[in-house]
Order: C-alpha cells, then structure tokens, then sequence
C-alpha cells in the first residue's frame, strides 16, 4: 500500500475519489488544499469542504482542517466549526505561531497537529520554528504528534522527529525533468542521475536489486517509460519512509479516524494533482527489502 495526499482543491469530484478509493492501495489522508487555493485566488468554502469531508472521511485516515495561513484564531475557528458538524480534523500551526497554541488544542482533545506555511529547505527560520515546536511539545506534552506539511528536505525528514508528511513533485521528476533521485537502501543515502542515455548504466546493481528495474528501461524518460518512471519514485519514497520509520520511531496519535491502526512513524505521503499519476504510483513494489537501520 501506497501512502498518499488527496487535496479538495484539486480532486473534489465523486468520479475522482471513487477511483483512487477503489483502487484498494492506496492509504489517504485528506487536505483541504487551501495553501494552493490561496496562492491561485481561489477561496475554499467551510461547508463545501465540510461536505467532502463528512463524504470520504470513512476512507480516509484523517482529514486536515481548514487552515487559514498565518491567522491562528480563524484556523481555530473553522476547527471548531467542523467539529460542531461532527468531523474530526487535525488542525495546523503556521510558522511563527506561538507555542501555547498547543495548549489551546490540546485542552480540546487534540494530539495531532499539522506544521506548515514555510518548512522548505531554504528558510531556516521555518525550520528552527519546527525544531522548537517539536522540542516543546516534547517537554511539555509528550502525547503531541506532528505532521509536516510539504516538506522533502531530507535535512528536515532525517532530523525531525514527525508522525508523518507529505510532499508534491516528488512523482513527476522522472518525466519533467530527466533525472532520477533513488533512496539507496545500502546506504540509506539518496543517488540522482540524469537519465541521459548512459548515466543509468551506472547503478544497475540498485536499480535491480532494490527497484527490480533495469537500467535499459529508464536511459531516457518519455511518454513510454513514464509510469515506470512514477512507480520507481513512489518506490524510492517507501523505501525512504522505511528507513525513517527505523530512525524515529513515532507511537501514533491517538486523536482522529483509524491513526491507530497506522503504527509508527514517520510516513510519508505522495501528492499529485492527478488521479492517474497516484494510480500509477500505487502499483509501486512497497516491500522495504534491505532497509539500513
């Protein structure tokens, strides 16, 4: 089973969600999609998203709250708002947030938050806002769990210890871009080659023994190859998330739909604004054969 993101915003629709329910291999949780709504114009209405929550939540694992970027008092206010209609939602924290705003969900039930709105490789400040957080919560409310939001940096996955994440583009770089990046598990250490003709030739021993792929099939990416191409970064991604599990060892939260049937963490969660893409990627192999502690 394939771990996956879907997001109102971008698969709202009954036929789209029947789909990647039906495929039987895919373990979704749900967001609202807000951050790219907002960054395109578009405003997502409370109860519109309430309807799709309360629709596919018993297929789900959990489900975001709408989250309003950097206003703490209106995220709270629509987490409240769905709670009043019935729906548990795990509400998010933005950078910079103060810290007692843990409290205030924790007093409520929660031990499940969301981290977003800058936990990019390049801002450092996100980053040491996360750190803080996390320390925080460890020393003050140890049953706290986080899941991060966009977040690919391995400086941050390798470090910080969340139940789980999430991270878009992941899928689509074998394809877009011509370039391959492939968790190794000898050595736990991402590989990225070029797909250039001749640069895969190069790790035929990882591509075989961990991939089951050779390197013949990916010297090039074009149309032909390309759900190769998504099922070998889906499979790069559970190996990845394997090895995380190893390192962090998360208990899962208790708040929220089926998380307790998850076990540890941290889990990683593929995004794509495609059904198709997340269907090719749930016929990734997901067996963590060979993970390194």
């Amino acid at each position: 089973m394939i771990d996956a993101l879907v997001s109102y915003h971008y698969l709202r629709s009954d036929d789209q969600m029947r789909r990647l329910v039906d495929s039987g291999r895919l373990n979704m949780i749900g967001d609202s999609g807000a951050y790219s709504a907002y960054t395109q114009g578009v405003r997502i209405g409370l109860d519109e998203y309430a309807g799709w929550v309360r629709r596919w939540q018993p297929h789900l694992f959990w489900c975001a709250a709408l989250d309003v970027l950097g206003d703490p008092d209106a995220t709270w206010r629509n987490w409240r708002a769905l709670r009043a209609q019935g729906l548990a939602t795990v509400p998010t924290l933005h950078v910079g947030t103060p810290q007692r705003w843990l409290h205030v969900y924790a007093d409520e039930g929660v031990d499940f938050v969301g981290l977003g709105g800058g936990l990019t490789t390049g801002d450092t400040a996100g980053i040491r806002w996360a750190a803080r957080t996390l320390a925080y919560a460890r020393r003050h409310l140890p049953t706290m769990r986080f899941h991060g939001w966009g977040i690919s940096s391995r400086a941050v996955l390798d470090n910080l210890p969340l139940y789980s994440a999430d991270s878009s583009g992941t899928l689509g770089v074998g394809y877009r871009f011509g370039r391959l990046r492939l968790f190794d598990p000898r050595t736990a250490r991402d590989v990225t080659f070029l797909l250039d003709g001749s640069s895969p030739l190069r790790h035929r021993r990882l591509l075989e023994r961990f991939y089951g792929a050779l390197p013949e099939q990916v010297l090039q990416g074009d149309a032909s190859n390309r759900p190769l191409l998504i099922r070998l970064s889906a499979r790069s991604t559970t190996l990845y998330a394997a090895w995380l599990r190893k390192r962090h060892q998360v208990p899962p939260p208790v708040y929220g739909l089926h998380l307790e049937r998850r076990g540890e963490g941290t889990r990683l969660h593929l995004v794509d604004t495609q059904v198709g893409t997340l269907l090719t990627a749930a016929q990734a192999d997901t067996e963590p054969e060979g993970v390194a502690a």
